[in-house]
């Protein structure tokens, strides 16, 4: 980042971030299919120009950063007891770790002693579950969540 700068783009860091995300999808048709089953919903943010362009390097640089801010084990303390977490994903979501990256974030919680934390993973699902093809089921089930704790 410091020889070419904050805004530099780098094909070599997208496709280390990003090349692997479409490896269980066979054969894919587009380099976003990981985003969700939904090929509509693909097409449509192909069609988006902001949309699979390369980040710039301070992008990962922030990300990275931010998240080993959040996993300090004093900003984990911070989290209120009491405070309803709900967490969804896809079990075929690569940046989750097909799942298993969303089973580890409720296990930390709990062993936080966090109450009223609940997950749910949907069978086949991607990355983006609210433009999934059982979208409805995604929405419904998070307005029962609410329901439950309001």
């Amino acid at each position: 980042m410091q020889a070419k700068g904050r805004r530099h783009k780098s094909k070599l860091i997208d496709k280390l971030a990003f090349g692997s995300y479409n490896k269980k999808i066979v054969p894919p048709k587009t380099s976003f299919d990981w985003l969700t089953r939904d090929e509509e919903e693909v097409k449509k943010y192909i069609a988006v120009p902001y949309c699979g362009t390369l980040f710039p390097v301070s992008f990962f640089y922030d990300l990275f950063k931010g998240m080993k801010t959040l996993h300090k084990q004093e900003n984990l303390n911070n989290i209120p007891k009491d405070l309803p977490i709900y967490i969804f994903a896809g079990n075929a979501d690569p940046v989750g770790n097909y799942g298993e990256g969303i089973i580890n974030l409720y296990n930390i919680y709990k062993s936080l002693t966090i109450s009223n934390t609940t997950y749910k993973l949907y069978t086949g699902g991607r990355h983006e579950m609210l433009n999934e093809l059982n979208k409805e089921q995604v929405i419904r089930d998070t307005i029962e969540w609410f329901k439950g704790i309001i």
